[in-house]
């Protein structure tokens, strides 16, 4: 199958270097590099031009975000005819047959439009970094498999959905969930638009499948920062966007309950300095975490209307019945997602 990678790019010459050098090695598959930049002044156009010239280049020209930027390179790779779309990050480096294991499980015929890489640390290539996503009851998203040893290797196996760090679409899927001209939804700009893009295709009836034999190395964090009041304002506002766009009848009901319980509850385990919530405590002061989640908040009132709106064209063109059990099949616990 024709294939198209879309790397977006913004300041990070060295990592996209790293990247696109380990792309080279790529065996036994077809296809073409695109790496979409918004508006990088570090030189990452040039050192692309220089040491990748086969590479397309899409030059945003201002930093577009993540999700209108990888929207850019969708469009331009389905106007192209590719047959599969692969996302991945700039900080990531792939094995040498990572896009020949990522696109040979991809069956249309059988509705697996995605694929979800084995993903590592690079730091400590032993231990997971994703084998792709598991689903709360929140709203939220978590790494499946995350933090583990490779001793534990994980079989090919159905999940719900892949990671943006690394992930294969096949156009079909990509065409089908476009809403407003978009593939990402861009209200997210960053984080949760993956968990998005993947409620709205299994709607669709459209599934994942894990394959550990695509490999791909993550420097996790290296573009946002590990812990950071960026990830805390978009993943706090982008889980309402999820529930109140995607979570069906009972399951957003359930969600929005959750939603204003983990609050109260995440505020108690950071006093008592455990979970993710201490964590985020060591590098942001309580009373910013608050103003972030204010914010955040904030935002999601301001634009209930529009989010409703595409609620109600998701949920009308839903396919798929059998919702629940994606909570059982792929998804963690309330208390178990906090840790």
């Amino acid at each position: 199958m024709k294939t198209a990678v879309i790397i977006v790019n913004y300041n990070k010459k060295d990592l996209l270097e790293k990247c696109l050098t380990s792309l080279v090695h790529t065996k036994k598959c077809d296809h073409t590099v695109f790496v979409v930049d918004n508006g990088s002044k570090d030189g990452s156009i040039e050192m692309v031009q220089r040491s990748f010239p086969y590479v397309a280049m899409i030059e945003m020209g201002y930093n577009a975000g993540f999700c209108k930027g990888n929207n850019a390179g969708i469009h331009e790779a389905i106007s192209q005819e590719y047959d599969v779309i692969v996302l991945l990050n700039n900080d990531t480096e792939v094995d040498g047959y990572f896009l020949h294991e990522l696109t040979k499980l991809i069956d249309v015929e059988k509705k697996i439009g995605m694929v979800a890489p084995k993903i590592l640390m690079f730091a400590n290539k032993n231990t997971y970094d994703s084998a792709g996503l598991l689903i709360t009851v929140d709203g939220l998203a978590l790494n499946r498999l995350i933090g583990q040893s490779l001793a534990q290797d994980g079989h090919p196996c159905e999940v719900f959905c892949p990671t943006g760090a690394a992930a294969a679409f096949h156009v079909d899927v990509l065409k089908d969930i476009k809403q407003d001209g978009m593939y990402f939804d861009e209200d997210y700009a960053y984080y949760l638009e993956d968990v998005d893009m993947g409620w709205r295709a299994r709607l669709r009836g459209w599934s994942c499948v894990y394959n550990p034999q695509s490999v791909v190395y993550h420097h996790k964090n290296a573009t946002s920062g590990e812990y950071s009041a960026f990830i805390a304002f978009y993943t706090n506002r982008n889980l309402y966007y999820n529930i109140i766009k995607n979570y069906p009848g009972i399951s957003c009901l359930r969600a929005m309950v959750y939603s204003v319980i983990r609050y109260p509850y995440l505020f108690v385990l950071a006093l008592c300095h455990k979970s993710v919530a201490s964590r985020y405590t060591h590098t942001i002061a309580m009373r910013e975490l608050m103003t972030i989640t204010m914010r955040g908040l904030w935002d999601v009132g301001k634009n209930f209307v529009r989010l409703y709106k595409k609620r109600r064209y998701i949920q009308r063109r839903k396919i798929a019945q059998d919702h629940m059990r994606w909570f059982k099949d792929f998804g963690v616990g309330f208390v178990e997602s906090k840790k």
